[in-house]
């Protein structure tokens, strides 16, 4: 199991670092804003993927988990960055997110009780 593990944390570092597309590009100082964007990134994911694992209870599903999330949010702030990062677009982005982060909980929830 745990070299399972550690092949995917190597990959997901791999593609967070290489293939995911900087959400900023064409802004100027891109680079500078994707490296500040990624302090907050790192903390949110992990608070979105204790929302449905489990720590210890199956690693490489966290890494996985912990990647999937972190590309979501890298594309919730591309899919932002379309339109110009307006107040309007990255509130109902991130409204209409929490919302589906709530309804998938809920229904988590039902089918476990």
């Amino acid at each position: 199991m745990w070299k399972l593990y550690e092949l995917m944390k190597l990959s997901s570092v791999f593609i967070r670092q290489f293939m995911l597309p900087n959400p900023f590009e064409g802004y100027p100082m891109a680079d500078l804003y994707n490296y500040m964007a990624g302090f907050i990134l790192y903390p949110v994911s992990f608070l979105v993927v204790k929302l449905f694992y489990t720590k210890g209870s199956n690693p490489p599903l966290g890494a996985f988990l912990y990647l999937l999330f972190y590309a979501i949010h890298t594309g919730l702030i591309a899919l932002s960055g379309s339109f110009g990062f307006t107040k309007l677009s990255i509130y109902l982005i991130g409204g209409a997110y929490i919302a589906i982060l709530i309804g998938i909980k809920s229904l988590q929830y039902r089918i476990n009780y």
